[in-house]
């Protein structure tokens, strides 16, 4: 974590005095720029003898594995490391781009699963990148403060599992299809949330990132171990869909990757590097897969719904234009029945011919109600459209409740 070395001629001086180590600020050492592994530049007289002390101070925890090599030319420069480091960028640059196109089809589509998807890549990329290629211990303010690097890891690993679990509940539609696990599934969430403060927390206080690691990483085997139970409810309501079969697959290996390098961070080494590329470059190609199937699905989806929202729109336009005209065809011939016997009907007629008053006065009354019932479809008709406007008028309520 922080050392210094010696390198003492046969006669006891001191001849280079380096420092070394992951939270040595890079001013103290000798090279520019950060590396994953520690390496220290010098020369050797011909025909001298060298004697090289090392001190280090252990702040990590990790169990001490010191493992000193000699390389004549620059192990950073030769042609094996270049080769994959470029590959390696190569890798981290399809995951980001990956990311955004997850945040992109969000944008168009509003479905929250690609959102989840895409910071999810974002997270994931984020923390793998500086296990691989020790991005973060080069950039300022970390470059002489290595300590924060940690801050930022904690912060990625938590965002990586929020965003995961919120895909995979967004994406197979748990709250509807799984809603108990669901439910289990938002608390795994917060708790994942709550154990990356106390992973902060603690590493503010010890510095001591093996300790840490302790603390966080059987939080998040937990985490995957309880979203592989996912199958559990596939199972039980026969729920097989594409979806859910490439989540679980997507998850499975997941936990494997996340296995692979626990037993290797707890055994005090480093990160499986080739190991993890592989399986996360399977995991995202799953995901990617899922999600494209996925989006063809939501697309057709939505196609359907839209489809289907548009007849509902046009039967309800065709229902109102046919109580609106069938209401006036019915209103014009009770008009002219009105009509005609309001012109029959007099004191002369009705004074000579008593019964025939009292038939037309009942045409009439019927004719007057049957205009009643055809003015309330046509407000019917105008309320379906939204046409409707209110008719104020002054009376006695009093009245008009008893009427009623």
């Amino acid at each position: 974590d922080i050392g210094e070395v010696f390198f003492i001629d046969t006669s006891g001086r001191i001849i280079n005095h380096q420092f070394f180590g992951e939270l040595m600020p890079m001013s103290l050492k000798s090279l520019s720029k950060k590396h994953v592994v520690e390496r220290i530049p010098f020369s050797l007289p011909t025909n001298e003898v060298i004697t090289i002390y090392i001190k280090l101070q252990r702040i990590s925890g990790f169990p001490p594995q010191l493992k000193l090599e000699i390389h004549q030319l620059d192990f950073y420069k030769r042609d094996n490391y270049l080769n994959k480091s470029a590959f390696r960028w190569m890798f981290f640059g399809l995951l980001f781009t990956l990311s955004l196109i997850g945040i992109g089809v969000f944008g168009v589509t509003k479905d929250k699963a690609f959102l989840y998807y895409g910071l999810f890549l974002f997270g994931m990329s984020g923390y793998m990148i500086d296990a691989f290629l020790n991005v973060y211990g080069n950039m300022s303010p970390m470059r002489e403060h290595p300590i924060l690097v940690m801050y930022v890891v904690y912060f990625l690993v938590t965002i990586m599992n929020v965003f995961h679990i919120n895909f995979i509940r967004a994406y197979i539609k748990s709250g509807v299809n799984f809603p108990k696990w669901d439910k289990v599934a938002h608390y795994v969430m917060w708790i994942n949330v709550a154990f990356g403060v106390i992973a902060w927390g603690v590493y503010f206080i010890t510095t001591d990132e093996f300790f840490t690691d302790k603390i966080i990483i059987p939080v998040i085997i937990a985490t995957y171990l309880f979203i592989f139970t996912i199958i559990i409810p596939i199972i039980w309501y026969r729920k097989w869909t594409v979806e859910n079969l490439l989540i679980f697959a997507s998850v499975t290996l997941f936990i494997t990757a996340i296995l692979i390098n626990t037993i290797s961070i707890f055994q005090g080494t480093n990160l499986k590097i080739p190991e993890t590329q592989v399986i996360l470059s399977l995991v995202i190609l799953v995901f990617s897969i899922g999600s494209m199937m996925g989006l063809a699905y939501r697309s057709h989806q939505y196609q359907k719904e839209k489809l289907s929202i548009q007849r509902v729109k046009d039967l309800s336009e065709f229902k109102t234009k046919f109580y609106q005209n069938i209401t006036h065809e019915f209103r014009t011939p009770l008009t002219i029945i009105k009509g005609v016997t309001n012109q029959i009907t007099s004191e002369t007629v009705v004074n000579r011919f008593p019964e025939l008053g009292r038939k037309l006065e009942m045409v009439n009354r019927n004719a007057d109600n049957l205009l009643s019932l055809v003015n309330r479809l046509l407000k019917l008709s105008e309320l379906e459209s939204g046409e409707m406007k209110l008719d104020y008028k002054n009376g006695d309520i009093i009245m008009y409740l008893k009427y009623l």
